[in-house]
């Protein structure tokens, strides 16, 4: 992103300019984000177009281009794209990669290519512990 504000300075725009898209980046999610929001995926979901558009299908491609980051996870049993929950458990409006786990591990105990982000390509990421799945004999 900073390379973006330099390339401006070199095309000889205005301050004005160069802090008027400074801030549509800071809004777009440029920057670092908020805590309750990670991804500013409320304000990200609004200014995305096209193809980058938080369908579904994008989060399903992004779901399967990280799966084999999530199945390193030393708890991972499964996941996908589903409603994040809140503090109480209860499902939200919010859309977001959901991993379930049996048991939550500290992040600072894995390799930093093995820890999941909150974040992923904008879309929320959410850990879900669910205790060891048990198979029911049919």
């Amino acid at each position: 992103m900073y390379g973006m504000l330099a390339a401006c300075v070199d095309w000889g725009l205005s301050w004005f300019t160069l802090f008027a898209c400074a801030v549509v980046l800071w809004l777009a999610g440029g920057f670092a984000g908020c805590a309750a929001d990670p991804c500013g995926a409320n304000l990200r979901e609004a200014l995305m177009i096209g193809e980058n558009m938080l369908t579904e299908e994008r989060m399903t491609e992004v779901w399967d281009k990280y799966r084999p980051l999530f199945e390193r996870y030393p708890t991972y049993q499964g996941g996908g794209v589903s409603d994040i929950r809140d503090e109480n458990g209860e499902r939200t409006e919010v859309r977001g990669l959901v991993i379930s786990v049996y048991e939550e591990v500290d992040p600072s105990t894995l390799p930093p290519e093995d820890r999941i982000p909150d974040c992923l390509e904008g879309i929320p990421v959410q850990f879900l512990v669910e205790g060891p799945f048990e198979l029911i004999p049919t």
